[in-house]
């Protein structure tokens, strides 16, 4: 009797510790679930904001690539006498023989290379070399980018809706050697290009939204085009987003679940939610997969007014699959194993820091490749120069604090379009790299070298006075003239040095480089001239 009344006061003590213990425990387990789905919620957050970010660094470099790209090539264009001759007087014949080629040239190595087009002052089309039969047409009424251009005089560069797309245009006006003003000079990129690099090369899928106002201009003149009503605001262009709406006929109809898109059946139709249609981030799933939709732009003309969005999309099953495993994890440890609640709650913060890193570096490998678009020229692979200029300014301000001596070299290949015009812009283009390769293992490592422009380059000596600066200048020289280049006849350039005075700026000390290889190419090229301060 008393073992059993000493058992069931045991029993009657030890209650309140075990509900003790089990409250303690329940209350870190609930804890650490909480904590579990704050941490699943946060780390979805940050992916998707990366996401955003990365998409917009590279629409970004997309578009400012195209422009580098396809200025240079006009530049060489208006810089060609024939042309602006036949395009002075009239010559419609004349200038479509000169330039078809280059047009044949250029859409061949970029298909998406749509527009290549002359305009006249008072904007009528003169030239359509993508439709040469076509001229005359006065186009003031839909081209303002073109009246922009015509009434300022300078270049304009804008997405701008015509009768037949959407295109990125790059416009530039035209001018005689006596700096008359002729016209404008317009090439044209299909916007699918940039949906096309997102697709083929980042990862991303996109889809492209214009505004039915807009899509009705062009689908009167292009009843090819696959589409479907997207909104009320807005028709999806060409979607290649079949995972999102796979609608198998053109009839649209009325589904249960206020989606964007539907079909005439339900049958094999997965439909986005209106929720997407905001600017904001949205995920999506559909039979098991994960994907995040946002708006990296919204696509405006010169005249700020809305021609459509582009919507991206990104496949997240790598980080959601991951993020459901540690959330079904925290719960089946809190239910069956209470007692282990503390290791989980490690687990899946390393797990969480694994997650974390192993994104943080992708997004650097990523950071690093746009990095290297922005300041590498993509001929040479050398500085570009908006590279090479940043460059000159800091060096310039080391030399000035420290009292330190430093010259620029810059150079120009003499003759250079006589290859371009004899042998072809590829021959010279492989010339252009050629010669960076000559310079690259003639200069120190000190030295930056970068291309300046077309067939000009420029070479910064830190720590260099002018007579050192020479004999890097002639090794250059030397070894260009020297050198066999297999796609076209001797070759030499023209050098100008210039040496860092303490009233310099970046500006000043270019110019003074510049005009020594002014006089190097009017006194005979092939030679290296310095600049001497008055």
């Amino acid at each position: 009797m008393e073992k059993s009344s000493s058992n069931l006061k045991l029993a009657n003590s030890t209650k309140p510790m075990f509900f003790t213990i089990l409250g303690i425990i329940s209350f870190i387990t609930i804890f650490f679930l909480y904590m579990g789905y704050l941490h699943h919620k946060f780390v979805l957050e940050l992916i998707l904001k990366e996401e955003q970010n990365i998409a917009s660094k590279i629409y970004s470099n997309t578009l400012r690539n195209v422009v580098l790209r396809y200025e240079s090539v006009a530049n060489n264009i208006l810089i060609n006498e024939e042309i602006i001759d036949a395009f002075e007087h009239n010559d419609r014949k004349e200038l479509l023989n000169l330039t078809a080629p280059i047009y044949k040239k250029l859409s061949d190595e970029n298909p998406y290379l749509k527009i290549m087009h002359f305009h006249t002052k008072d904007t009528k089309s003169f030239l359509r070399l993508h439709k040469p039969e076509k001229f005359g047409d006065d186009l003031s009424s839909i081209r303002h980018m073109i009246n922009k251009v015509n009434k300022t005089k300078t270049k304009q560069i804008a997405m701008e809706a015509g009768r037949y797309g959407v295109y990125y245009r790059l416009a530039l006006p035209v001018f005689n050697k006596k700096d008359d003003f002729l016209g404008v000079f317009e090439f044209g990129i299909n916007i699918n290009y940039i949906l096309d690099t997102f697709n083929k090369n980042y990862d991303f899928q996109s889809l492209l939204l214009l505004k039915k106002n807009i899509f009705e201009i062009i689908y009167e003149n292009n009843k090819n085009i696959t589409y479907s009503s997207y909104s009320n605001d807005y028709y999806s262009i060409e979607s290649d987003l079949n995972h999102l709406c796979a609608c198998k006929t053109s009839t649209l109809c009325n589904c249960t679940t206020a989606p964007v898109c539907n079909c005439k059946d339900d049958k094999g139709c997965n439909c986005i939610a209106t929720t997407i249609k905001t600017d904001s981030l949205s995920i999506i799933k559909n039979k098991g997969s994960s994907s995040v939709i946002f708006t990296v732009n919204t696509i405006k003309d010169i005249s700020n007014k809305e021609i459509g969005k582009i919507l991206f999309v990104k496949n997240l099953n790598f980080y959601t699959d991951k993020l459901d495993m540690i959330k079904n994890i925290s719960i089946v440890s809190g239910i069956v194993l209470l007692l282990l609640s503390l290791y989980m709650m490690r687990k899946i913060f390393n797990n969480y820091i694994n997650i974390v890193n192993s994104y943080q570096s992708k997004l650097e490998i990523k950071n690093r490749t746009l990095l290297k678009l922005v300041n590498v020229d993509h001929l040479t692979k050398i500085h570009n120069r908006k590279s090479i200029e940043t460059i000159l300014i800091k060096e310039l301000k080391r030399a000035k604090r420290y009292n330190h001596e430093l010259s620029l070299i810059i150079f120009d290949i003499d003759n250079f379009k006589n290859i371009n015009d004899t042998y072809g812009h590829n021959i010279g283009d492989k010339v252009l790299k050629s010669i960076a390769k000559v310079v690259a293992n003639s200069i120190r490592e000190s030295d930056y070298f970068g291309r300046w422009g077309g067939e000009e380059f420029i070479v910064i000596s830190t720590e260099t006075s002018m007579d050192n600066a020479l004999l890097v200048a002639e090794k250059i020289r030397e070894s260009i003239s020297t050198y066999d280049f297999e796609e076209a006849e001797k070759i030499t350039c023209s050098i100008g040095v210039a040496e860092y005075t303490s009233e310099d700026t970046h500006q000043s000390i270019v110019h003074n480089a510049d005009t020594a290889l002014y006089k190097a190419k009017h006194s005979g090229k092939n030679r290296v001239i310095f600049h001497e301060h008055s």
